[in-house]
């Protein structure tokens, strides 16, 4: 059988590892940021490796319900191999999320379809751009403490429109969570006109050289004005200051999303999927 359970305080599974997520790790910036970048020990994640004539060909995470494939190369799983990540998913596993190819590959290991699958174009900015001019006076900054009654506000707005599969499924302490998460480990930046917040934008991942944006949520009254744009080409300079390449991902068919994207600098460079069980 050649899936192994790592552990990363070895160093030479560490650097097996560094190594593959960071060849193109924007395609798995969940996965290196939990694995590679946030030290603390965390007795609800189980990491596997899977192995190929001697070699670390992918990885598997396991955190708190939610699976992270990164099989770059692993063609197909061995009978052996699914049999032996099929209970501890179907215990456990309530969503999957990765490239689009790896989570179609390990759907059959849960023990029903899922409820609902969301495919996505996956974007890496691959030039720089002027900034954009958004239609209102704008003033963009960065989230405080003292911020969280608004981003409250758009955090609900975003969970129940981009996340959440069913709005009943909202949780104000899940939100209020997220919220100090956001504020104490990301890049998270807000977009002001007068003294009303209207928009939000962070990172929701932050690898060794890649910063993943997400959370892009512009109050329903403020769309169309290039306000989210004007966000995300601000979070992305200053990742970039730090060295690092920046991706997020877009819901297939979000056509004016995609392009305003497209406009500050990012391209498609694959497809991403999540889903849920």
């Amino acid at each position: 059988m050649s899936v192994v359970p790592l552990d990363l305080r070895d160093e030479t599974l560490r650097r097996w590892v560094t190594d593959l997520l960071t060849r193109r790790e924007w395609e798995c910036v969940y996965l290196s940021s939990r694995t590679l970048v946030e030290a603390e020990a965390c007795p609800g994640r189980r990491l596997w490796g899977i192995f190929r004539d001697g070699r670390l060909g992918g990885v598997i995470l396991l955190d708190h319900g939610s699976l992270f494939p990164y099989l770059p190369e692993v063609g197909y799983l061995e009978p052996d191999e699914e049999a032996a990540l099929r209970s501890e998913i179907r215990r456990e596993g309530n969503r999957c999320l990765g490239l689009l190819s790896e989570v179609e590959k390990l759907l059959p290991l849960f023990a029903s379809p899922p409820e609902v699958f969301r495919e996505y174009d996956l974007m890496l900015r691959t030039r720089t751009s002027p900034p954009p001019e958004p239609a209102v006076p704008l003033v963009i900054r960065p989230a405080l403490a003292s911020d969280i009654p608004a981003l409250y506000q758009l955090q609900e707005g975003y969970e129940k429109e981009e996340v959440l599969y069913d709005p009943r499924l909202f949780s104000p302490l899940h939100c209020f969570a997220t919220i100090r998460h956001l504020l104490r480990d990301q890049i998270l930046y807000l977009a002001c006109t007068g003294d009303t917040v209207v928009a939000k934008a962070g990172t929701n991942a932050r690898g060794l050289t890649v910063d993943q944006v997400g959370g892009v949520y512009t109050l329903p009254a403020w769309r169309g004005k290039r306000i989210a744009q004007a966000l995300v080409h601000t979070i992305s300079r200053t990742s970039e200051t730090l060295g690092k390449k920046v991706c997020l991902f877009v819901r297939k068919g979000h056509t004016i999303a995609r392009h305003a994207y497209e406009k500050v600098g990012f391209e498609v460079v694959g497809e991403f999927g999540i889903a849920y069980f």
